[in-house]
């Protein structure tokens, strides 16, 4: 059940929140009723199931830009408190089938980044940040050298997840300013 390579982290629960149980989750670009969909969600601590049983979730909703989740079985603070750094996770097979030219973050993580002008590799794409602008992705080249991408279709122009290849359009000087 705990192969990293078949499960995907939607959100890492921060605190609780409130006195009948429910929890502050980080979830970035998780909308809240994607949580109230028909998939099976696990929680996971340390990389071990907290049980075989998928998690029960009863609600979840947006509250000042925090995602609140509210899970069956967990009615108090002392029991909110145990799901503390607990990730919540679904089966990558499990995912929500996404439109033409949409993606899943994580499954950028890991293309190999090229300048389509060039054909030269810029870097990896190791990690993303979401800022309140467009999603910048964090590419790091050979020297540990990182270049902030906006994640935008003017600039990723060919996008191919299966391959793990991204080519970009980069304006003049992108790849400097990041430069010490």
């Amino acid at each position: 059940m705990n192969n990293p390579d078949q499960w995907l982290t939607l959100g890492v629960v921060l605190r609780s929140r409130g006195r009948t149980g429910e929890v502050i989750v980080d979830a970035p670009g998780v909308e809240p009723g994607r949580l109230l969909q028909d998939a099976e969600f696990h929680l996971f601590k340390a990389d071990q199931p907290l049980s075989e049983a998928p998690a029960a979730i009863e609600n979840a909703w947006d509250h000042q830009g925090k995602l609140i989740v509210k899970f069956a079985g967990i009615n108090s603070i002392t029991e909110a408190e145990t799901l503390r750094g607990v990730e919540i996770r679904i089966r990558k097979g499990e995912r929500a089938a996404l439109d033409e030219n949409e993606y899943y973050l994580a499954d950028l993580v890991g293309c190999e980044v090229f300048d389509q002008k060039s054909g030269d590799r810029i870097g990896k794409v190791e990690d993303w940040q979401e800022l309140g602008g467009p999603i910048l992705l964090e590419v790091l080249d050979e020297q540990g050298n990182e270049t902030l991408i906006p994640f935008t279709r003017f600039l990723c122009v060919k996008i191919d997840t299966v391959g793990k290849r991204i080519e970009t359009i980069l304006p003049e000087g992108l790849k400097d300013l990041n430069r010490p």
